[in-house]
């Protein structure tokens, strides 16, 4: 690897040594404060030994009158050749008259918008966002946001850009519309972390979407259950098959019935209680649960006792039952998706168009269709707005409008 000449710096005036990685690694701290040795093969390159154990390359170089100092890494990261190899392409940076330190600011300040994204993907982490949610975003980002302006700085982004890339799925009404909204969050999370001052995507409408309107019928309801019923009775489907059919019994979000525990369960009462960190809303929610819904929690509860006594059995000492209704081996320690098995239950059951959350707007539906008031359908599904429950969730039962419109007028 060639090198442009450093003969031209000024250099400080050090106890200079020659680096070796023998030596590097024998480094020992100082009693106090810290300790800095330059490196006689390349100028300006020194190492820094805190009294701490930390050890870092620097690279010290004169610029514009200006004597400068900046970290290269960590020495125990980095080996001796490839310090060495760095602190050469600096100093050419040097005699070229650009700053390294400027340099790696304006990245650190102006970052790529595939660092951006990366970014806002450990902002949704931190969220607590479900690994559903996390997963199609990352798809979003990797599929069709990247390619278009992944290499392209987060300043350097104008609204033609996004346009360009919600154009190109004009085909795809709902992609599209998502794509535009994980951007919009994107650059949103650009402006408070002041990467930049506006926002791109302001202006660049979505697409028009048609209502989703879906719901289970009777028949289909019968078919999901039937087929719920058999894999409750194999081992490895149980858990899946529990969660789903507590889906429908109880209208709640996934994610929410995911994480609950068995604390949040009254059965004697019949009541879900749910902490505000477990909510959408960020607030308690409690409420009552249909019988179907108790019984198969406490069907759910001996099963697992039971596994915990037959386990405890095998290995002779006691083994307590997991808090979590619904535990895995997954980093949080519960169930987190189960879409694989909900797609083999829409085989089974022969549906089409079926999506997990349908259930949820089933749930809603019957109950308003029998002519539950909306505030106790409100309380049941936990929705704080009405509007949003009769606009998403209330869906049209057949039979419903000739029954509404028989004898209006005598």
């Amino acid at each position: 690897m060639q090198h442009p000449a450093t003969s031209s710096l000024t250099m400080p005036k050090d106890n200079k040594v020659n680096f070796t990685q023998r030596y590097i690694d024998a480094l020992k701290p100082p009693a106090e404060g810290e300790t800095l040795i330059m490196d006689s093969k390349v100028p300006g390159l020194g190492i820094r030994v805190r009294y701490t154990g930390k050890v870092v390359y620097v690279l010290r170089y004169q610029l514009g009158g200006l004597h400068k100092k900046m970290t290269i890494g960590d020495a125990k990261l980095i080996k001796l050749e490839s310090a060495r190899d760095r602190a050469l392409e600096l100093l050419g940076d040097v005699q070229a008259e650009n700053d390294p330190i400027a340099q790696r600011n304006d990245w650190r300040n102006n970052p790529p918008v595939r660092q951006l994204g990366a970014e806002t993907i450990e902002h949704l982490k931190s969220l607590d966002r479900s690994a559903t949610y996390i997963e199609d975003s990352q798809r979003l980002l990797d599929r069709y946001i990247l390619p278009a302006i992944g290499d392209m700085r987060v300043r350097d982004v104008g609204a033609r850009d996004i346009e360009k890339i919600i154009h190109q799925l004009k085909g795809k009404t709902r992609t599209g519309n998502l794509v535009r909204s994980f951007l919009s969050r994107m650059f949103k999370l650009a402006r408070k972390w002041t990467y930049r001052m506006d926002d791109p995507t302001y202006g660049v409408e979505k697409f028009e979407e048609q209502a989703r309107e879906r719901f289970y019928s009777l028949a289909e309801l019968d078919k999901i259950r039937t087929v719920l019923g058999q894999k409750l009775t194999e081992t490895r489907f149980r858990q899946s098959a529990g969660a789903t059919l507590l889906l429908l019994y109880t209208g709640a979000r996934p994610r929410e019935l995911f994480k609950s525990t068995w604390e949040m369960f009254d059965l004697e009462a019949g009541v879900w209680t749910k902490p505000s960190h477990h909510t959408k809303q960020k607030k308690v929610h409690s409420h009552k649960l249909a019988q179907e819904a108790i019984d198969l929690l406490k069907s759910i509860r001996s099963a697992a006792e039971a596994d915990a006594k037959g386990k405890a059995e095998k290995i002779g000492q006691p083994v307590e039952v997991s808090p979590f209704v619904f535990p895995s081996d997954s980093k949080g320690g519960h169930l987190t998706t189960i879409k694989k098995f909900w797609a083999e239950v829409c085989k089974l059951a022969e549906l089409t168009d079926a999506h997990l959350y349908d259930l949820r707007k089933t749930f809603a539906t019957l109950l308003l269709s029998r002519g539950v008031d909306i505030k106790t359908v409100m309380k049941l599904t936990g929705h704080t707005q009405a509007s949003t429950l009769l606009r998403h969730y209330a869906m049209v039962v057949g039979g419903a409008e000739e029954k509404a419109l028989e004898g209006l007028f005598g």
